[in-house]
């Protein structure tokens, strides 16, 4: 149901206009009206220019850090941003995760590791 809304709203612009000139085929805006319009697509492109570049200025010296269990009290930490200097710390660099596993590690000894995709 959203899609078929958002495909009612993208499609009402063009809707509008064929009925517009189904109405007035002879007809043409004023300059007035072609001002006011281009003025309108400017403010609009140009506000999204400006609140793409906001949102992007927040977040450069954030790093995105995946939610985890604690283990302690069994409390999921959701993921969050943090910055690089706080995520990437030297002791957190030197301690390994101990709930990591490695890579070979597997149930039974005795099973071969299955070759991963090529």
């Amino acid at each position: 149901m959203p899609y078929l809304i958002e495909l009612l709203l993208f499609l009402l612009p063009f809707a509008t206009f064929w009925l517009w000139r189904r109405a007035y085929p002879t007809a043409e805006p004023s300059t007035a009206v072609l001002v006011v319009a281009g003025l309108a697509v400017a403010a609009g492109i140009g506000g999204a220019v400006w609140y793409g570049l906001s949102r992007s200025a927040d977040q450069s010296a954030a790093a995105y850090v995946a939610p985890r269990w604690t283990g302690a009290g069994e409390e999921i930490v959701p993921g969050h941003a943090e910055s690089e200097r706080a995520a990437v710390t030297p002791a957190a660099r030197q301690q390994p995760d101990p709930q990591r596993r490695p890579l070979t590690h597997r149930a039974d000894p005795a099973t071969p590791i299955a070759p991963g995709p090529r």
